[in-house]
């Protein structure tokens, strides 16, 4: 399936044809709608609601939370990346590298993915790496990581650990390149695993 305009948009390096009716929303996929694109800079609608990893707070919410989450993943997965976009690895697999509870916007209307600005092309597994480097490595109160830990036991368990694994390297050197990461969130990236 190929991706979307809006996503298009969101992740391209250079300019591309730009929609302000998003295909992905066509097919299914939760994404904001895109009013109005001017150079690199975008407006999208408002989404209202918490995000997910609001709800998390609440452990009783934790498994549904995560089979959403899951969901949200292999339905992104089934995107072909569109030309233009950043090549983060093998693969030709839209994915957005920030996937994460803080990421999905739980609407009135249903959960909206947000944040596009990593979006690359890639295989699956760079897009589930990158959610363990920052779930495991993110700085929290003990009760909130006791809780992401077991967030992302659960989740991993719907994917091939094994394709996760060989896929961390390359996630946790992106990640520490981010400059928004701190140093000890840097350090706690050097001792995830999977």
């Amino acid at each position: 399936m190929r991706v979307p305009s809006c996503v298009a948009t969101a992740a391209a390096t250079s300019p591309t044809p730009r929609s302000p009716s998003c295909a992905t929303r066509a097919h299914g996929y939760p994404v904001p709608e895109v009013i109005d694109v001017r150079g690199t800079d975008m407006v999208m609608e408002r989404v209202d609601g918490p995000t997910m990893q609001t709800q998390l707070r609440s452990p009783w919410r934790l498994l549904a939370n995560e089979h959403l989450l899951a969901e949200l993943h292999a339905a992104l997965h089934r995107f072909t990346a569109p030309d233009g976009v950043r090549v983060v690895g093998p693969g030709d697999t839209l994915v957005h590298l920030d996937l994460h509870p803080a990421n999905v916007i739980l609407s009135p209307r249903g959960p909206v993915v947000i944040d596009w600005a990593n979006a690359a092309s890639g295989h699956w597994a760079d897009d589930v790496a990158d959610l363990v480097v920052v779930g495991r490595s993110a700085t929290m109160p003990r009760r909130e990581r006791v809780v992401a830990d077991l967030f992302l036991r659960v989740f991993l368990a719907r994917f091939d650990r094994t394709q996760v694994r060989e896929h961390l390297p390359l996630a946790i050197e992106r990640r520490t390149r981010d400059p928004n990461m701190t140093s000890a969130e840097r350090e706690r990236m050097a001792r995830v695993r999977v």
